[in-house]
């Protein structure tokens, strides 16, 4: 996985590099201004042979994570902003229709357009983590009341998955009765 994500990164740059050393090499320097490139970039970008263009590329390596999204951020537009953050940090269809009133197809469909990172697909809080968690549920009083945004502060500060919090909340309601 990383391996495959090292080798799009790769080729990503190269392929910006060689753009840019074209745009240099073709006089259109005044385009390449425009993005902050300076003149004596333009001129280095200029002269370079594909070895040195395969030297930078090797040197330089972009988040190619964060450039794609970049890139294809407004393929995501159709979810929400006041649900995408919730969605994003793992939460459960339970919880979505809880708080928002969101129904369990919507938020599948918004989901297959989002990219939800590994510790918020988690359906469980890791050991680890636990009791520091329930600690921070306990502070926020009374469970049953705990609001949608005290979880979402719960869950960016501890790296555990909305959908994790929502679990255990439950297996409390469990308990109590």
């Amino acid at each position: 996985m990383i391996q495959s994500r090292d080798v799009l990164a790769s080729e990503l740059c190269h392929v910006v590099v060689a753009k840019l050393a074209y745009l240099a090499g073709t006089g259109q320097g005044e385009m390449l201004k425009t993005v902050g490139v300076s003149d004596k970039q333009i001129i280095q970008l200029n002269k370079l042979s594909l070895n040195e263009i395969n030297q930078l590329v090797a040197k330089n390596q972009i988040d190619v994570r964060g450039f794609v999204n970049s890139v294809l951020d407004e393929l995501n537009d159709d979810v929400p902003e006041q649900y995408k953050t919730y969605l994003e940090y793992g939460a459960n269809n339970k919880m979505m229709f809880r708080y928002f009133n969101v129904q369990a197809a919507q938020c599948s469909s918004w989901r297959s357009s989002l990219t939800i990172e590994p510790p918020f697909r988690a359906r469980s809080i890791a050991h680890k983590k636990h009791s520091a968690v329930c600690k921070a549920l306990q502070a926020e009083g009374p469970y049953q009341q705990i609001s949608a945004e005290a979880l979402l502060k719960i869950a960016k500060t501890y790296q555990v998955s909305l959908c994790a919090l929502w679990k255990e909340l439950e297996e409390w309601n469990k308990y109590d009765q």
